[in-house]
């Protein structure tokens, strides 16, 4: 073989099963292609010249040339919903929702109006304590695209209660907006347990001594709340010149309610 002349070997482009021979401590060797590590070689090897191709990810590499692909490719995010995020328990990484995080409260909010379409207004008999019968839920939302934290139970004409699906901390919000707000008229509004006569949260408490025909009444508290309980919001005029109020939805401001999710 040591007197053989290179140009007795024909000139073909290399295979995993192409034959290579050599001298290896004065023996006659052969090895094929696929035999050869990048060890073998010896010194380093210049990945901008002396690679090419795409590396994949089942070999250490990052399956993709491009900048977002790789992220993609490396992070495996098409294994993830939709507002997840990239987590750490301190040994490995996953995707997983905001709100399982450990201190992140799941963010929710539900905003519900009394336009008097659906359910026509009526007055409020004077001394009688009347559920609010809401009929437009403008919006009910959970974060992270889960399911929202609050049924609308549409009961009759004249009631609406709202089921809490997740236990958690809940702050209520309501504006009471009436016409006949006048001669030192009482103003109890609060958030009762459905079915029974126990309020649960005072959101307002107020007299009106301004004698305005037209009056908004702001009240909000919080309270924490069990899945499953079931409750609706309700009014007291007392007093007064014994009047009964009508809703007003003057200057686009209609009877509503906020519920806020503010922590677990």
């Amino acid at each position: 073989m040591a007197n053989l002349k290179f140009t007795g070997f024909s000139a073909v482009a290399p295979v995993s099963t192409t034959i290579m021979v050599g001298v290896a401590g004065g023996v006659n060797t052969q090895w094929t292609v696929a035999d050869l590590q990048l060890s073998d070689l010896g010194g380093a090897v210049d990945l901008a010249t002396q690679v090419s191709g795409v590396l994949p990810l089942a070999e250490g590499g990052t399956g993709s040339s491009a900048q977002p692909t790789i992220l993609d490719n490396v992070t495996d995010a098409a294994s993830a919903s939709a507002n997840q995020i990239l987590s750490s328990d301190g040994a490995n990484a996953s995707w997983v929702d905001p709100t399982d995080l450990p201190q992140v409260p799941m963010q929710s909010i539900l905003n519900a109006k009394w336009d008097g379409i659906t359910k026509p207004f009526f007055n409020f008999t004077n001394g009688s304590t009347v559920i609010v019968p809401f009929d437009n839920i403008y919006i009910n939302k959970n974060s992270g695209g889960l399911p929202a934290l609050w049924t609308y139970n549409n009961v009759s004409a004249t009631e609406s209660t709202f089921t809490c699906n997740s236990g958690g901390v809940y702050k209520f919000s309501v504006n009471m907006h009436f016409f006949d707000q006048y001669g030192d008229l009482d103003v109890v509004c609060g958030a009762y347990v459905a079915g029974t006569s126990s309020v649960f949260l005072g959101l307002i408490d107020q007299k009106d001594v301004t004698g305005n025909t037209d009056s908004n009444w702001y009240g909000s508290n919080v309270f924490p709340l069990g899945s499953g309980d079931t409750i609706d919001i309700r009014v007291t005029f007392s007093g007064g010149s014994g009047q009964s109020p009508f809703p007003s939805t003057t200057n686009a401001l209609e009877p509503n309610l906020m519920i806020e999710r503010v922590g677990d």
